[in-house]
């Protein structure tokens, strides 16, 4: 089952590598943290938590901007 969270958030970390508009980058990138961050949960894992958690911040803030100022790229 834990194993089976890892291949998901790899799988669509994977697949927001092969997307070409930032927007749907960032979209996808938001969609693995979350895999990522209950992958480092179930494990017991801060480092893979924290930068999860980190990047998902980031992601969500640049969406945000990027729609306040109507740029989607």
């Amino acid at each position: 089952m834990i194993e089976l969270v890892g291949y998901i958030a790899s799988a669509i970390t994977m697949i927001g590598f092969t997307r070409s508009k930032l927007h749907e980058v960032r979209i996808i990138s938001s969609i693995s943290c979350l895999f990522w961050m209950a992958y480092g949960m179930l494990l017991g894992l801060p480092s893979v938590i924290i930068m999860n958690v980190s990047i998902l911040a980031l992601q969500i803030y640049k969406l945000i901007k990027e729609r306040k100022d109507g740029n989607r790229k």
